[in-house]
């Protein structure tokens, strides 16, 4: 085998024998089983497999021949409830022939999770902004509509419905992310609803407020951000920042030339906020050619110590490339990818693996999708009204941040969630969001447990209906999936202080 394959075990492709830097691994996509620590009879048999061409594994997987089991060691199948006599080569055959009962039909879901318990809340404070990104998915926080700034009416109602929500939460906390368009060009309201969630947790509620206000860091506004620095274990600023400066001023212009750098402005701010032990983060979009270890180490270098790396597809994000970029892009995002993570796994001293929260989302993201102790698995492709509620700057209630469409309207901060209009969205998103196992493209994926199908906002803006995402996208996101399993195997071996429990032990 060769540093990197992927060969399925069963007709559909749901379940692949998998390498990622000459390490092999196998996963069942169907389930969300994982298992990192196979045995070399176990190598043995999976590598005498034919590999069959990436392109016929995107079309749903191949036929495969049955290969006898070996009487593998039973531990390798890696959970307690689903030990077999005839060890890993009984379970391989069961996939291979379409009788193991991984592979039976997904349930549909018939109700969401938790009904009106949220774990995020997304409040726009500002439907307006003072940059021009090339990249911006909401249009400048405008989704295409008139700019609006939140009253100070608007904030103070929304601190009292969240105030609600928290009384009847089931969660130790809830996080409230502060967001935009710009939230700083509405400085009034911010103060309000910064101001008000602090003081809620002053209250001694059993559900806490983790409040997280997301900038553009172009704006320094003093009265806010000391109030932020009053529990900084609890709150944070993430500034959004391309690491160099050509990629910034190219990519994220003042919407007034005359401002000049936004790179500059933004280092300058933080790090006003650093010397004044304001708890913050930089959000840091890497654009092509990808290079995810220079930008984290020219970040590091401004000493900020906490960071988020964001790919940027070009392909993807704004359209900005062509279709006929794709495979070339695709070869060296991998490569660059790859290299990230192995990056964050050796690197330690300044910049420790703990200090990229995106690695943490991946180690987080895998723990609620792949295979959990009671086996069950969310089937919706997000907490969208579910786990998730936004609060729009006129105070409408909608179910993401995404989804700001009229018709996706909840109620009002001054009214609350209409039951109706809840039950409606609840019917519809049921009825026409469980892609994973309603469409051909996505139940033969190994990857649909993590992609999920992609984001519904996504999907109604490209159609105007509920789709699954271009094949472009999931080509990438089964490259994804690889990649972060490979890191999640390598986390929990080699740094084992961090929770990694996703990954049943072998």
């Amino acid at each position: 085998m060769h540093e990197s394959w992927v060969v399925p075990l069963d007709q559909r492709g749901l379940v692949i024998y998998f390498g990622v830097g000459g390490r092999p691994f196998l996963y069942n996509g169907h389930k969300g089983v994982f298992y990192d620590s196979l045995p070399p009879r176990a190598v043995e048999m999976l590598d005498a497999l034919p590999n069959p061409k990436e392109e016929q594994l995107a079309r749903g997987g191949t036929a495969l021949p049955v290969v006898a089991g070996h009487g593998l060691d039973d531990r390798v199948t890696g959970g307690k409830n689903r030990v077999r006599r005839n060890g890993l080569g009984k379970e391989i055959q069961l996939y291979q022939s379409g009788t193991h009962p991984d592979l039976l039909p997904e349930p549909r879901q018939t109700g969401f999770c938790r009904r009106l318990d949220p774990m995020r809340i997304i409040v726009y404070v500002s439907r307006a902004c003072n940059l021009s990104c090339s990249y911006c998915v909401n249009q400048g926080g405008t989704f295409g509509t008139q700019s609006s700034l939140m009253s100070v009416e608007i904030a103070n109602k929304t601190v009292a419905f969240i105030a609600k929500i928290l009384s009847t939460s089931t969660r130790p906390f809830v996080v409230v992310n502060l967001f935009g368009g710009e939230p700083l060009l509405a400085h009034d309201a911010l103060y309000v609803l910064v101001r008000g969630l602090q003081d809620l947790n002053r209250c001694g509620p059993r559900t806490k407020v983790h409040i997280v206000l997301a900038t553009n860091g172009t704006i320094y506004d003093q009265r806010i951000f000391e109030i932020l620095a009053e529990d900084s274990g609890c709150n944070t600023v993430v500034v959004a920042l391309d690491a160099f400066k050509e990629a910034q001023d190219t990519n994220r212009p003042f919407t007034d030339p005359s401002r000049g750098s936004s790179y500059d402005t933004v280092v300058a701010n933080l790090r006003r906020m650093m010397a004044a032990k304001i708890p913050c983060s930089v959000s840091c979009q890497v654009p092509y050619p990808y290079d995810y270890v220079g930008a984290s180490e020219e970040i590091h270098r401004r000493g900020v110590e906490t960071l988020e790396i964001r790919p940027l597809n070009r392909h993807i994000f704004g359209r900005q490339g062509l279709p006929e970029v794709f495979h070339e892009d695709l070869k060296l995002w991998k490569k660059r990818y790859l290299e990230y993570c192995d990056y964050c796994l050796e690197t330690d001293g300044m910049h420790p693996p703990a200090r990229h929260l995106d690695r943490l989302a991946v180690l987080s993201q895998y723990a609620g999708k792949l295979g959990s102790a009671n086996g069950e698995i969310r089937t919706l492709s997000c907490g969208s009204a579910d786990d998730v509620l936004a609060v729009g700057s006129d105070g409408c209630i909608v179910p993401c941040q995404m989804l700001m469409h009229d018709r996706f309207e909840l109620g009002h901060v001054r009214s609350g969630i209409d039951a109706a209009k809840y039950a409606r969205l609840e019917k519809w998103l049921l009825a026409h969001g469980q892609l994973r196992m309603d469409n051909e493209q996505c139940r033969n994926c190994y990857a649909k447990l993590i992609c999920s199908a992609s984001c519904y906002a996504q999907s109604y803006d490209r159609e105007g209906r509920l789709a699954p995402p271009p094949e472009l996208d999931c080509q990438i996101a089964r490259e994804k999936v690889r990649i972060d399993l490979y890191y999640l195997s390598r986390m929990r071996k080699e740094h084992p202080e961090f929770k990694c429990d996703s990954a049943r032990p072998s």
